[in-house]
């Protein structure tokens, strides 16, 4: 355990935690207090009637997370392109046709920090065989480190195999693949390696309920295949100007929103 905590890589990964929670902290004890303030000055100037400045200014907080949610990641410390309209994409042009303009544009004021892989939690069935694969205990990339997909048999779920999607990362030492036999490496194809992963979990399915059959290797294979089938690419960078870009996307998204204010307005 002390050579654990030593590990560069666990180092790291402690630093970037720290840095996590303190932009949650920032975000929760200074950006919120001050905006809500911000608010309150601007709703007053609008009216005097206390109800109706209370409803004007949930309204604009509605309308701002509306805004920010095209950007921020849910615990407001990830700033990117998550699910922005493709209106937002036409404010700037490239005089190049022959270059993929939005992704140009979408990258030019970031610089990269790693790629990953979006998996959630599924069902998948294969030859009558029921699999429940479970992302509850997956951790995503801090880097850019070369992981692989690791499954571990937890039992049967709803009358499913349950296999719990992890990751592995090769900067940390294999001690908790190598004592596990109930775990399979997606990288590892070799037909001993996996016979003995199915042997494991045959004998443990029989300790949980002896009448319940055991998949064979080649069809837990192929819902393995299936199952990454599903997963999403997702690149990750870092705002060389957040302030600037936001303001940019905000200036974008008001005139939008006006657009849209004045289209129902004229309906009525």
């Amino acid at each position: 355990m002390g050579y654990l905590k030593s590990h560069p890589a666990m180092k790291q990964e402690a630093q970037l935690q720290k840095v996590e929670q303190s932009a949650v902290e920032f975000a929760k004890n200074v950006v919120v207090p001050a905006l809500l303030k911000m608010l309150d000055e601007e709703v007053t100037k609008l009216t005097s009637d206390p109800s109706k400045a209370e409803q004007l200014k949930i309204a604009l907080l509605d309308k701002l997370y509306e805004f920010f949610s095209n950007f921020l990641s849910p615990d407001g410390t990830s700033l990117g392109f998550l699910t922005v309209p493709n209106q937002l994409f036409t404010n700037e042009t490239i005089q190049n046709p022959g270059l993929d303009t939005q992704l140009l544009w979408k990258s030019k004021d970031f610089i990269y920090v790693k790629s990953d892989y979006l998996f959630k939690s599924m069902n998948v069935e294969v030859d009558g065989y029921k699999f429940f694969f479970d992302t509850s205990a997956l951790e995503y990339k801090k880097n850019d480190e070369k992981r692989e997909l690791l499954y571990e048999f937890v039992g049967i779920k709803d009358g499913s195999y349950h296999l719990l999607v992890k990751y592995f990362v090769h900067m940390k030492p294999d001690v908790y693949t190598s004592v596990n036999p109930f775990i399979w490496r997606s990288s590892l194809s070799t037909q001993d390696k996996l016979s003995e992963f199915v042997s494991g979990v045959a004998e443990k399915i029989k300790s949980i309920n002896v009448d319940f059959p055991c998949f064979d290797a080649k069809t837990f294979v192929k819902a393995v295949r299936k199952y990454e089938r599903n997963k999403k690419p997702v690149e990750y960078f870092i705002c060389k100007d957040a302030k600037t870009f936001l303001t940019k996307q905000f200036d974008a998204w008001l005139g939008m929103e006006m657009v849209k204010a004045l289209k129902e307005y004229g309906k009525e």
